[in-house]
């Protein structure tokens, strides 16, 4: 498996569990207001230049111009918490039906 190519930044807020950038996902609305038209500088800020070049991250930042990809982008973030708790759900039922 490869490491995922995050900068200094990205791997010290990923330290601290959901909060600080996770929060910031989160938050209905809120990375889409902030994001939009700065998905270069968004990008740049968590993919490491040693790793990912300026080529790539602009077609990243192509890739989600449009604010419904945007938008389904943080929704993941979003679905965190119900996931978590479908999973732990499913853990449950598995360990008592054994």
């Amino acid at each position: 498996m490869c490491p995922f190519p995050v900068s200094h930044r990205g791997r010290k807020s990923r330290r601290t569990p959901l909060v600080g950038i996770f929060n910031f996902h989160q938050v209905p609305g809120l990375a889409e207001e902030l994001v939009a038209g700065r998905q270069v500088a968004y990008f740049r800020y968590f993919l490491d230049p040693q790793y990912v070049s300026d080529t790539e991250v602009a077609r990243y930042a192509e890739s989600y111009a449009g604010p419904e990809h945007l938008h389904a982008a943080f929704e993941i973030y979003r679905a965190l918490p119900a996931n978590e708790k479908f999973n732990a759900e499913q853990q449950s039922s598995k360990c008592s039906s054994d």
